[in-house]
């Protein structure tokens, strides 16, 4: 549950600039995100909760640009996550260089869900990132993609999509 930037999210969670946003991000700091998240958030989680440390034990998710910054914390730091969870996932920016960098990933989570609705919603985009998951040697035991019919970009979405992620990724 990290707070989501407010409107500061594009300049916090894009690791690329997106000059389609409105206003434009021209310098994002996302490529911070993954140190910081590993860093000092999850070791503060693992010492101050009753959790089960280690990268074998961690699933990251995000939705949106927090997918984005999602995807690429498993992009620059493999082998961090054992999970990851992509809810209309934002990567287009820099003419999808999110797309570029993973195609170069030999370690992935063992499991990832995606899911996106179908308005106004970015499937063309989980398409291709779920045929990139595939290329790399995925299944559908390891593997969910899930397009919600009439599913909006909106946290209300997300949440009715979110316990089938939840199922899938912890079994």
């Amino acid at each position: 549950g990290i707070d989501n930037g407010g409107l500061a999210r594009a300049h916090e969670y894009l690791p690329y600039p997106d000059l389609k946003f409105s206003p434009s991000e021209p310098n994002p700091q996302g490529q911070k995100y993954p140190e910081f998240l590993l860093s000092e958030v999850v070791p503060f989680i693992e010492d101050h909760y009753r959790v089960r440390g280690g990268p074998g034990n961690r699933t990251l998710g995000g939705s949106s640009y927090g997918a984005g910054a999602a995807l690429f914390t498993v992009i620059a730091h493999p082998g961090s996550f054992a999970g990851l969870l992509l809810e209309s996932p934002s990567v287009y920016a820099s003419d999808y260089q999110l797309l570029k960098d993973a195609a170069a990933v030999h370690e992935w989570p063992r499991r990832i869900f995606i899911g996106t609705g179908t308005v106004q919603e970015p499937v063309e985009d989980v398409n291709k990132l779920a045929a990139l998951f595939r290329q790399a040697g995925f299944d559908d035991r390891h593997l969910r993609v899930m397009v919600q019919e009439g599913g909006t970009h909106s946290e209300a979405s997300w949440a009715k999509r979110f316990p089938d992620a939840l199922k899938f990724l912890f079994n």
